[in-house]
């Protein structure tokens, strides 16, 4: 008994004949969130034993646990000053579109990066499925001043994603998803703005609520795909160039050479049958004759 006890507890769920979902708002979790706040502080420089390429190597294998593919040829890795970019991707159909998540890590603290780099590592899990998406799939953690990198060299042509959600500190209690332009790109960006703790020595992985963060997490899922009720994120207008806003749209004229409108026949005269109240005044119309045919006997039925 004991034994089957402890095979209960240490055996993975699909060893027991458990099948477990491998996506989905279902598989997400507190205790997810937890550990990767935590994988990602206690990765810093500033903790015992960190070394520099700790956090990159921590949220790499976590993209590799997702099923994510290396976003930079063979590489999961940008080099930028300082570190590194870390993207995953899922290739989908082409002509299809696609959808870049960046978790943007100020490299401190849990509220300043951690919340980020986690909620994507739990996206990347909502949307992991057993088939390949229809729609291409990016993650990156973009490392401090790893923006202008990405923006200049992205893993994706950035004309073949029509949905780029960027995840600011989400430690906070508030989620607020507003329309900017980041990578000179328009996005959506999700933020809870940043705590009165964020960036400081106290700004550890003990003070987000993860229960709070779950709930943000399973929102964002929601816009992962873009919505076709949803208004269209208006486009990055070039400096000099007039705003769409205030194009006059052209106004179709009509053309001198366009067909004459149809005129609709004269009504035919209204037959009037005779002894009708309401037939008009004047002589009554003639009664024709109707020709009948002459009745025909059937084959075979002459009188003998």
């Amino acid at each position: 008994m004991v034994l089957l006890l402890a095979c209960l507890a240490g055996c993975p769920a699909e060893r027991l004949g458990v099948e477990l979902p491998p996506g989905g708002l279902q598989a997400l979790s507190v205790e997810d969130l937890q550990r990767d706040v935590f994988l990602v502080v206690s990765a810093r420089d500033g903790a015992a034993g960190a070394r520099p390429q700790d956090v990159a190597d921590r949220i790499e294998r976590r993209l590799v646990s997702m099923h994510t593919l290396p976003a930079f040829g063979e590489s999961y890795r940008q080099s930028v000053p300082g570190g590194a970019n870390v993207c995953g991707r899922r290739d989908g159909f082409p002509g299809r579109g696609g959808t870049l998540v960046a978790a943007l890590d100020a490299g401190a603290g849990a509220d300043a990066g951690a919340s980020a780099v986690a909620a994507l590592v739990s996206l990347a899990k909502a949307t992991d499925a057993r088939e390949p998406p229809v729609r291409t799939q990016v993650f990156c953690r973009v490392a401090p001043g790893g923006e202008a990198r990405l923006a200049s060299d992205p893993p994706v042509p950035w004309k073949d994603l029509d949905r780029v959600l960027v995840l600011g500190p989400l430690g906070g209690r508030t989620l607020e998803v507003t329309r900017q332009e980041r990578f000179g790109q328009p996005v959506l960006f999700a933020t809870t703005g940043p705590e009165p703790w964020h960036g400081q020595p106290e700004d550890g992985a003990e003070r987000i609520d993860y229960r709070v963060l779950l709930e943000h997490v399973k929102t964002l899922a929601d816009r992962f795909e873009p919505d076709p009720d949803e208004p269209e994120v208006p486009a990055i207008v070039e400096p000099g160039a007039p705003d769409p806003a205030e194009v006059t749209p052209p106004v179709d004229t009509p053309s001198s050479e366009a067909p004459p409108a149809r005129t609709l026949p004269p009504e035919p005269p209204r037959l009037v049958l005779p002894g009708r109240e309401d037939a008009p005044p004047g002589p009554r119309p003639p009664v024709l004759p109707v020709d009948r045919p002459p009745p025909q006997t059937p084959p075979g039925s002459q009188s003998r």
